[in-house]
């Protein structure tokens, strides 16, 4: 049978480019020995029509190792289904809905998951009148990895906050919750095992993500089987309510001296795929190694 050209979408222009161009390289290098697929890199930027010109003649299938603003959200998405090529992950919609963190907690209310207050405001609004009791956290409405992430815990840490240098589009102030910081992947439809993250210093920022030794992975998580089962539920619950396809990762905080424990933070619909990413390690925890998962994802997609 012929090779199935395959070509890798990474780069993109958001504040993870660099983080997408080593998960689409570590997409290459795991199918590199693969027989069956004949394999492109493609640096993905604004350049719309020096893309479409790379994605001809057109591939059998693109796959997206694209992160946050315009790779994630459903830009890229939408680009492709006018081109008419079939690509990896969740579509336009789900993706939309995934990226933007407070449309996102509005719609999973009303299914009566538990998830932190927040309030939408500027910047600005934020630093001259605290929306939320101290501490709160800073973020911003659609983008990923931690990225302009600001934990607020008094009115000294919002007096030093640069509301004048903010880059990150919408903001949204949201409820601190202590405890553990905790992700359950969905693979085809099936929960895997859940993930606790420690961070070594502060909390689980873009520096403690992507940088050796700066976080403890627990696989599994050291939490109670009750809660294990919950994190596992809710993520494939709102990987089924957004229509997610293939994979997606959904983070949570657990703080075991409150009622609703359990807290849903976001839902990633195209997770990392770098040497040190959670959905590749809680695959491998399965049985299932990094090569084999992005077969899974590419069969799935062409089917």
């Amino acid at each position: 049978m012929p090779k199935k050209k395959i070509a890798v979408l990474a780069g993109g222009w958001s504040p993870e480019r660099d983080i997408s161009l080593l998960s689409g390289q570590s997409v290459i290098d795991a199918l590199s020995s693969s027989n069956n697929y004949e394999l492109s890199f493609v640096d993905c930027t604004k350049d719309i029509p020096k893309l479409i010109d790379n994605l001809s003649p057109k591939p059998d299938l693109v796959f997206i190792a694209l992160h946050g603003e315009g790779g994630e959200d459903g830009v890229i998405q939408g680009i492709l289904e006018a081109l008419s090529i079939p690509y990896t992950h969740s579509g336009v919609l789900a993706s939309a809905m995934g990226m933007n963190k407070a449309k996102l907690k509005e719609f999973i209310q009303t299914e009566n998951i538990s998830t932190p207050a927040h309030i939408v405001a500027s910047p600005k609004k934020i630093k001259e009148s605290p929306p939320l009791p101290f501490p709160f956290i800073i973020k911003p409405v659609s983008q990923g990895s931690s990225v302009g992430v600001y934990i607020i815990k008094n009115q000294e840490d919002l007096d030093a906050f640069d509301a004048d240098s903010w880059v990150f589009g919408a903001a949204m102030a949201e409820e601190y919750i202590p405890g553990r910081e905790l992700s359950a992947s969905v693979i085809l439809d099936k929960p895997y095992p859940v993930v606790e993250l420690n961070p070594k210093q502060g909390f689980y920022s873009y520096e403690a993500k992507y940088t050796e030794g700066k976080t403890d992975h627990y696989l599994p998580a050291r939490i109670p089987d009750c809660i294990t089962k919950q994190a596992q539920e809710t993520a494939l619950k709102v990987h089924k309510l957004l229509g997610c396809k293939s994979v997606s990762r959904t983070d949570f905080r657990y703080d075991d001296t409150r009622k609703d424990s359990l807290q849903f933070l976001e839902i990633n619909t195209h997770p990392g795929f770098t040497p040190l990413s959670i959905l590749p390690e809680a695959a491998q925890f399965e049985g299932v190694n990094f090569p084999a998962l992005c077969k899974m994802i590419i069969e799935d997609a062409l089917t």
